[in-house]
């Protein structure tokens, strides 16, 4: 695994050991029904229909993590069926958390399977250190477990 970080100080704590210190979380803290309107009533970001203030939000997230400024955002995307499927994205300074989660969605619809043991999941939690801007998909990297993600 990776043994440096932008900001990580300058010293030489293992992926691992920055892990273990990242903090409180702020994620997974949205209730079993959560509605549309109680997303956007909490500035979530809710695809596909973005607004003028969630691009800024997104904007000023990616801007945070480059200055290595702590910073939460949340996604939440809803099944026909009004289902959250979240999202979100901590970032504490020097990692970011990455936390998926489709638990609340009734039809299992949105249940992912591991490339790799091919075991299906509705969570999925990773660490990663960087975000890429990239114009057609921006993504996080250098994670963890995985490669990268979708911003």
């Amino acid at each position: 695994m990776a043994q440096d970080n932008k900001g990580n100080g300058g010293s030489n704590l293992t992926f691992e050991q920055q892990i273990k210190k990242f903090g409180e979380k702020q994620t997974n803290k949205v209730p079993k029904d959560y509605t549309p309107e109680e997303a956007m009533e909490n500035g979530d970001i809710t695809p596909p229909n973005i607004t003028p203030k969630q691009r800024e939000k997104i904007n000023q997230f990616k801007e945070n993590v480059k200055n290595d400024n702590p910073d939460f955002i949340r996604f939440v995307q809803f099944s026909r069926t009004e289902d959250p499927i979240i999202t979100e994205f901590q970032f504490n300074g020097e990692l970011i958390y990455y936390r998926w989660d489709s638990t609340r969605d009734e039809s299992k619809r949105h249940i992912k399977r591991n490339m790799d043991t091919g075991e299906r999941f509705s969570v999925h939690e990773d660490y990663c250190k960087e975000i890429v801007n990239n114009p057609k998909m921006p993504y996080i990297t250098d994670c963890y477990k995985y490669e990268s993600y979708e911003f």
